[in-house]
C-alpha cells in the first residue's frame, strides 16, 4: 500500500505513511487468515497457521478485528463528506475481508466469535460451509 500511495501522491506526509503501512499490514494479516489450512499444510508460519496448531484463531482474529478499527482511526485525509463515505466503503469492504476469511477457516473459530461477527455484519450470509 504504502508504494501505492508515493505512486499516486508523489510525496507523503509521515501520518499517511502510518496510515497505509497499517492499512497494507492490515491487508496481509486478513489474506494470511484467509490462506490458514494452505500455510500451515506448506509449514508457512503466519500468525494464524502459528495458532491454528492450537486449534483456534480466535483471539487472533479478535485482534485482528480491533486493529482494523485502529487502523482507519488514522486516516490522516480531511474528514470531508466524500471521505466519511470512502472510509465507510474501505471499512466495510476489510470488515467482509475479515468475516470471508473467517468463514474459511470455519472449523477454527469458535461458534461465540463467528456470532459475533454475524452479529456486527448483518448483511452478510453463512455462505461457507468449512
Amino acid at each position: 500500500m504504502l508504494a501505492d500511495g508515493y505512486l499516486v501522491c508523489g510525496d507523503l506526509s509521515p501520518q499517511w505513511i502510518h496510515f497505509l503501512l497499517g492499512y497494507g499490514i492490515l491487508l496481509q494479516l486478513a489474506d494470511d487468515l484467509q490462506d490458514l489450512y494452505t500455510d500451515a499444510a506448506s509449514k508457512h508460519w503466519t500468525l494464524f497457521s502459528i495458532y491454528y496448531q492450537h486449534k483456534t484463531v480466535d483471539s487472533q482474529v479478535q485482534k485482528l478485528r480491533n486493529f482494523s478499527h485502529e487502523v482507519f482511526k488514522t486516516f490522516p485525509g480531511d474528514w470531508s463528506a466524500s471521505n466519511k463515505v470512502l472510509i465507510e466503503v474501505m471499512r466495510k469492504a476489510v470488515d467482509y475481508l475479515i468475516f470471508d476469511a473467517a468463514s474459511m477457516s470455519r472449523r477454527v473459530v469458535s461458534e461465540v466469535i463467528w456470532k459475533d461477527l454475524k452479529s456486527s455484519s448483518p448483511s452478510m450470509s453463512d455462505s461457507r460451509k468449512n
